[in-house]
C-alpha cells in the first residue's frame, strides 16, 4: 500500500465513505480502488463532480 502525505486544512466533515462513484455524495469521501476490471482513479473526476 502505498502512503500519502496531506497538506493543507485537514479539518474535513466527512459524512460517508464510498468506493463507488456512483454512490458519492456532498461531504463524502471517495476511494479510487484499483480492482481486476476497473480501476477507480479512471472515476475520481465523476466523484469529484
Amino acid at each position: 500500500m502505498e502512503s500519502v502525505e496531506i497538506q493543507g486544512d485537514i479539518e474535513l466533515d466527512i459524512d460517508n465513505l464510498e468506493y463507488d462513484s456512483r454512490l458519492i455524495k456532498k461531504n463524502g469521501l471517495f476511494f479510487a480502488v484499483k480492482g481486476y476490471q476497473v480501476d477507480g482513479y479512471n472515476f475520481v473526476e465523476q466523484a469529484a463532480a
